[in-house]
């Protein structure tokens, strides 16, 4: 579980880094980021769709695994960035390890990491 401060919970938060963010996007997972340009703490929020994924139970795994990536290497994570992590129909099938590498990669990228 992440630290209240590191969650991005406010609907005017989210909707903001939807508007005025940019987008990264590897196979399995989207990443929205919006760079505040504040010191504080980065924020993260996470999505899986009903749509894509239908069992609530596999919906809440997803979430947890990136959760835990995130947490994992929370300490390396710049300051200031409002990212909301959206999963895609497939990453179901992947591992854990699978997924938070490609989350990794896709911070990289986006160079919140």
């Amino acid at each position: 579980m992440l630290p209240k401060l590191n969650r991005l919970a406010s609907s005017i938060e989210i909707s903001r880094v939807y508007k005025r963010g940019r987008r990264a996007k590897s196979a399995n997972l989207s990443l929205f980021y919006f760079f505040s340009g504040q010191k504080i703490p980065s924020r993260f929020a996470f999505v899986v769709s009903k749509k894509q994924i239908s069992r609530i139970v596999d919906r809440n795994r997803l979430k947890r695994i990136l959760r835990s990536g995130v947490a994992g290497f929370r300490s390396r994570i710049s300051p200031g960035y409002s990212v909301i992590v959206q999963g895609q129909p497939n990453m179901r099938r992947l591992e854990s390890k699978k997924l938070v590498e490609e989350l990794e990669d896709l911070l990289k990228k986006a160079r919140i990491l």
